[in-house]
């Protein structure tokens, strides 16, 4: 108990330390996205939109296998004369 209680002690002393460089942490992550804030909208708007094709990808795969391994059959072919 003298052990667990010494090292509360312990890591209780260094917490004030902790929590001021997570506060620094937080001031500066919050200055990056307030920076970088269009290339972050932007970043995300495409992210949305390659998840809708991903998944009318997924779901046309689904649908349509063979279409989407192999494509569409080409049109067929006139008889020779």
């Amino acid at each position: 108990l003298r052990q667990v209680s010494a090292s509360l002690n312990a890591a209780s002393e260094d917490m004030p330390e902790t929590v001021d460089e997570f506060n620094k942490t937080l001031r500066r992550l919050s200055t990056l996205i307030a920076d970088r804030r269009y290339e972050i909208s932007s970043i995300l708007e495409n992210m949305e939109t390659v998840s809708a094709n991903l998944k009318e990808l997924t779901e046309d795969a689904r649908r349509y296998p063979a279409d989407v391994l192999f494509g569409e059959p080409p049109a067929p072919s006139e008889p020779a004369k």
